[in-house]
């Protein structure tokens, strides 16, 4: 495959390959992926959609961060960021440069080669949103779509997709169907318990097969084994608008 370009990627605190990560924090994406690598018993099981109930529960930092760890075990993993709204994957890869993306595959200006950034110093394939298109939703329900993830099927041991949060917008529930499972992501004390219900049940409508949930910015310090506090709730659905 002839891609695009080679590039370093530029790590922040939130990344494991910053080197300040704390040891709690690299085994729980180490545990998270053998859970993957174990999940498919009878069927191929590779393509994983990464949603969250709203904005600011840590998706886009816990794809980032599994699509890393699975690159570790020498996988060849492709994370692509299918937020054609509010698109987070460049900037926390800090991958400059680089305009052409999903959107652009999917308006036939580019071909998927010539968009996927490889990042060599993390071994990961990156395919960014691309220019934010009028259409989103539209797009990512196409069957052009569709085509663009069979193909990079037979190209990648693991895809992982960054998907807007499911209670803002008809995307995440869309794309689901693209994939073979979702991995649903839950803050701490930020997320009301019927928010997180209803995101559930939007995604279940729509046949999802939700394979796991991630506790994001848990304090095991200030948590006892069965009481995990209260949620919060606050409307974040102007951040979409």
């Amino acid at each position: 495959m002839a891609l695009r370009r080679e590039k370093k990627a530029i790590s922040q605190d939130v990344l494991l390959s910053s080197g300040n990560a704390p040891f709690q924090f690299i085994e729980a994406y180490k545990v998270l992926r053998t859970n993957l690598q174990f999940f498919p018993i009878d069927a191929v099981c590779k393509k994983f959609l990464i949603t969250s109930s709203i904005p600011g529960e840590g998706k886009s930092t816990v794809a980032i961060n599994l699509a890393i760890t699975l690159a570790e075990s020498q996988k060849k993993v492709l994370l692509i960021d299918l937020d054609l709204r509010k698109p987070m994957i460049k900037n926390n890869l800090k991958i400059k440069d680089v305009r052409s993306g999903v959107s652009s595959v999917l308006a036939d200006q580019k071909s998927e080669d010539d968009c996927i950034v490889y990042l060599s110093d993390i071994n990961l394939y990156v395919l960014t949103s691309g220019p934010i298109p009028p259409n989103p939703a539209e797009l990512i329900g196409s069957d052009r779509m569709r085509h663009l993830m069979d193909r990079l099927e037979q190209k990648f041991d693991y895809i992982l997709i960054d998907s807007p949060p499911v209670s803002v917008v008809t995307d995440a529930a869309l794309a689901s169907k693209l994939v073979h499972g979702v991995i649903f992501v839950l803050k701490q004390k930020y997320t009301s318990t019927d928010v997180a219900l209803q995101a559930q049940n939007n995604l279940k409508n729509v046949n999802a097969k939700i394979v796991g949930c991630v506790f994001n910015a848990f304090d095991a310090k200030k948590s006892s084994k069965y009481a995990f506090g209260y949620y919060k709730y606050k409307d974040y659905a102007d951040a979409y608008k």
